[in-house]
């Protein structure tokens, strides 16, 4: 055909139904309400997830006492670290226990992942910082126990959320792989990680 035939070709008039028609890329997934409301959650506190915040928490707030107590010279890493592990321990314990974090438009597991790796390997480089000065005082010795106590508690934490991620991966793949679309959704169980 010319170009001037591809002209002269009359279009049926039907009228334009978009919902025969649905956009390539839509929102599949339906989460319920109830999983998005705002309010504290208690099987959570009684979870390993927030057993294990608790636990970061408690050993967070004794290790900046013992910290404090001491008065040692490489005290300024170890105090800032487990202060600061203290205060966003807590605020990440409240955004999950009261479902906060079902609102954010960013894929929450990762986020945490990359906080409890950064803060193991911050308690373990105050470990190391702690056990040099441990023969200064009976106060820096109790700061190495808990600094070797939360490494091991939020290397513990990243595991298992590293577990969580990989299963959604999973679920994901096995869902395109079932012919579902996975496209363009943005919750936290469906960004795709490659680990």
């Amino acid at each position: 055909m010319t170009s001037e035939n591809l002209r002269n070709v009359e279009l049926e008039d039907d009228v334009w139904n978009e919902a025969d028609y649905p956009p390539p890329y839509s929102a599949t997934t339906v989460k319920n309400e109830e999983d998005r409301e705002i309010g504290f959650r208690r099987e959570y506190l009684f979870s390993v997830e927030g057993a294990l915040k608790c636990i970061e928490i408690v050993l967070s707030l004794i290790a900046f006492v013992a910290v404090m107590a001491g008065g040692w010279s490489g005290s300024g890493f170890v105090a800032w670290t487990t202060i600061s592990a203290f205060i966003t321990t807590t605020i990440i314990f409240f955004i999950v226990g009261f479902n906060i974090y079902t609102r954010f438009p960013f894929f929450w597991v990762l986020y945490e992942l990359i906080y409890c790796i950064l803060y193991a390997l911050k308690y373990f480089i105050s470990a190391i910082i702690a056990g040099v000065g441990a023969s200064l005082m009976p106060s820096i010795v109790a700061v190495c126990a808990f600094c070797a106590a939360g490494f091991f508690v939020y290397l513990l934490d990243a595991m298992l959320i590293y577990r969580k991620v990989k299963a959604i991966r999973e679920e994901e793949r096995r869902k395109r792989e079932a012919g579902e679309h996975v496209a363009n959704r943005r919750s936290d169980n469906s960004f795709c990680i490659i680990f």
